[in-house]
């Protein structure tokens, strides 16, 4: 099911002034605080929001775009990426800039950590766990599942929410998930 925000998605695609207005106003500010303090100027600030925009509407059009968290969310992530590219496309360095890179490693370092900790949880799961996840991955719909592992279709879902649970809560028992 789309989130509320998707009236953003469909008023980007449609045209709808009165949204496209509310969305400048609402999360236009926020891009803009964001590229400032990352060294940029209001005027990189404004491309890079025209340029989310853009993207979204593309990705609408070419795709049955559906929002699944709120539109400033969504778009944050859009404009920290094109944030990013840019600093790298234009070789542009400040004391903020070179902070923010910072930042970016040290996010991806702890995603990495994040990586390293689920995987070595899975491989405590049991092994059914394990064998549904692995099924999935490779692109089984829960039906396929069933009939390979000979259970009831309608008990798959649950049982993948159990294994999702069980990894989860391992993942969060483990010490360096807590540090990262």
């Amino acid at each position: 099911m789309p989130h509320k925000d998707q009236k953003y998605i469909e008023a980007l695609i449609n045209g709808d002034r009165v949204l496209m207005e509310e969305i400048y106003q609402k999360f236009g500010k926020q891009c803009l605080n964001f590229v400032r303090k990352n060294g940029g100027n209001v005027q990189e600030a404004n491309d890079i929001f025209q340029e989310c925009l853009v993207s979204i509407i593309l990705r609408a059009n070419s795709s049955d775009l559906k929002l699944v968290v709120p539109f400033g969310g969504y778009l944050y992530v859009i404009y920290r990426r094109k944030w990013i590219d840019w600093i790298k496309k234009h070789n542009k360095t400040s004391e903020s800039i070179v902070e923010f890179a910072e930042e970016i490693d040290e996010a991806k370092e702890g995603q990495e950590i994040k990586y390293d900790i689920f995987k070595n949880c899975f491989k405590k799961l049991s092994d059914e766990c394990k064998n549904m996840f692995k099924m999935r991955f490779n692109g089984m719909s829960s039906k396929e599942i069933a009939l390979k592992l000979d259970l009831a279709p309608n008990n798959i879902d649950q049982k993948f929410y159990t294994c999702r649970e069980a990894l989860r809560k391992k993942a969060l028992k483990h010490p360096l998930y807590k540090q990262i």
